[in-house]
């Protein structure tokens, strides 16, 4: 066998391994073969009425979305006209970090059409059909004017855009407008719970209950098994896994544009209340932030989430330059407490000598602060805190020695 022979013998080997072996195929897949200039790909198609209900809300509901509560919800001014023009999208990838060489070998979109919410699924049977894929999700894209993913920006977006430079495919996609909602889910969730993962998300605020579902770290492990028998067994769960993912989506935009566009009406767990109010402080909208925390202060036993909501209360009375209510608050907080924290002792301190001009006052309280401290015992502070009670009593005697011009020996450090 000559050279020649060889290299065309191993070029034909090298093909039949990147080939799928069409007679293992079970035939499970429930879709069709679309070709474009870039080749061939599979595409899984399903549209659900609006009346679709996924958990405890139905997909209609979705459509009815507060477009000017979406601004606070994104951190952001985000200019939607309408929401026919937004396009959900979620991947499958080979590998659970979006670095070089893992690709979408599933890419699921959703949007309304109509009175439908329609989903497509590209698959790529094999990597000769990612080109494909990225072409049609290209054509898709171009219709829409916003994304809405879940951690979207952090993985699937950048993902994709990566691929699409590799393949030298002209892409909008980075500069497409996207909505992660896995930031606002952990802003508006994290209070009450320690996982915001789509999966926990969907249990415990969506009421969603998937059946025989495949984690998400086993997917990329189940499709180099499909690679290598063509067995479609757990490519169904895989499609049917990144589907649940799609329509929660849609369910979850709503819930959380409900929570945030009339907090202390809509929201029943004094948890994600105390949070809108942090979310409301933090964009300035202080009415409602106040309403938020005066209504968990009313309504919690919790001692712990209503301390939270005072000091959250007092600053934004002190930023307001309301201190007859910001003092009520930090007097209170340091009467006959069982527990200690120093901020209503620094901030009461700060306002005696800066805003009433009562050295001695502020340096009652800095002494009582530091006597606190060690009664207390506290654990979990740094010895900073500490020290900068000591240094404000420090300052303090010198001020009330140059006022009274008598000497007054300073305690050591």
């Amino acid at each position: 066998m000559n050279l020649r022979e060889k290299l065309i013998k191993l070029r034909g080997q090298k093909k039949k391994v990147g080939t799928k072996n069409t007679k293992k195929q079970n035939n499970l897949l429930k879709g069709r073969e679309i070709k474009n200039k870039f080749g061939t790909c599979f595409l899984i198609e399903n549209e659900y009425d609006i009346n679709y209900k996924h958990g405890k809300i139905k997909i209609k509901d979705a459509m009815k979305v507060n477009k000017k509560t979406i601004n606070k919800i994104c951190n952001e001014r985000v200019f939607l006209e309408e929401i026919k023009k937004i396009l959900y999208i979620d991947t499958e990838t080979t590998g659970l970090s979006s670095g070089v060489g893992t690709i979408a070998f599933l890419v699921g979109v959703g949007y309304f059409k109509d009175d439908k919410f329609l989903i497509k699924q590209y698959f790529i049977r094999d990597f000769n059909e990612e080109k494909s894929v990225l072409y049609e999700i290209e054509k898709i894209l171009k219709k829409f004017t916003h994304l809405v993913t879940y951690n979207g920006k952090s993985f699937d977006i950048p993902l994709l855009h990566g691929r699409y430079i590799f393949k030298n495919i002209k892409s909008n996609l980075k500069n497409m407008c996207n909505i992660d909602l896995l930031h606002p889910t952990r802003r508006l969730f994290k209070e009450r719970l320690t996982k915001c993962n789509l999966n926990n998300i969907e249990k415990e605020i969506l009421n969603v209950k998937r059946v025989d579902d495949i984690e998400g770290k086993l997917i990329p492990k189940a499709y180099f098994n499909y690679l290598k028998t063509s067995d479609e067994k757990e490519i169904v769960k895989i499609i049917k896994h990144n589907k649940i993912d799609i329509i929660s989506m849609v369910v979850l935009f709503k819930v959380i544009n409900k929570l945030y566009e009339n907090p202390t009406v809509n929201v029943e767990n004094l948890k994600d209340l105390y949070s809108l109010g942090k979310i409301h402080e933090k964009i300035f909208e202080y009415d409602t932030s106040i309403d938020c925390y005066l209504k968990v202060l009313e309504k919690s036993d919790s001692e712990f989430l209503k301390n939270k909501c005072l000091k959250q209360l007092s600053f934004i009375y002190k930023r307001n330059e309301n201190y007859k209510k910001a003092t009520k608050i930090w007097e209170y907080l340091i009467k006959d407490k069982i527990s200690f924290e120093f901020y209503p002792y620094e901030e009461l301190a700060k306002y005696y000598e800066h805003k009433i001009k009562n050295f001695k006052k502020a340096l009652e309280i800095t002494e009582k602060g530091i006597n606190s401290f060690y009664k207390f015992k506290t654990m979990g502070y740094k010895k900073e805190e500490i020290e900068k009670l000591k240094y404000r009593k420090r300052r303090l005697l010198r001020k009330l020695n140059k006022s009274n011009n008598k000497k007054i020996t300073l305690p050591p450090l």
